[in-house]
């Protein structure tokens, strides 16, 4: 993970809408607890794209705070994307999917994902996201 502030890619005060109580209470869960919170929560959610965006939210910050690991990155990226999948006009799981793809490198990816979000009302929570990925692409 490149540059600053990664973790605020995962700052779950950014939602557009409050999330269900019990996805809630899988955020404020850490290591396996939250793993099986989240497993069963989109087992018996499977379309809802809140529950795969936070899912891939967990995943990613657990890869930051792992040191990287890229297996984690990389849950995150499928959980993400399965709630793109459901729902591509989820302009938060498109934001942390762009910021995901910047802070790894994968700069023109990133800036495709800008692109999807072209003439998209942002949330003002999600503005400094969207931002960071901007002078991300734009640096190269």
């Amino acid at each position: 993970v490149s540059g600053g502030g990664p973790t605020a890619a995962v700052d779950e005060g950014a939602a557009a809408e409050p999330l269900p109580e019990e996805l809630a209470g899988c955020t404020t869960l850490t290591g396996a607890e939250a793993i099986d919170c989240f497993s069963a929560y989109t087992e018996a959610n499977p379309q809802d794209p809140d529950g795969w965006t936070q899912f891939g939210l967990f995943a990613i910050q657990s890869g930051i705070s792992g040191g990287g690991s890229a297996q984690l990155f990389e849950a995150g990226e499928t959980f993400i994307g399965r709630a793109l999948e459901i729902d591509p006009g989820d302009v938060e799981a498109r934001v942390y999917l762009a910021v995901l793809l910047e802070r790894t490198g994968r700069v023109d990816e990133a800036a495709t994902e800008l692109a999807r979000l072209d003439g998209v009302d942002i949330p003002a929570a999600l503005t400094p996201l969207v931002e960071l990925v901007e002078r991300g692409v734009a640096a190269g």
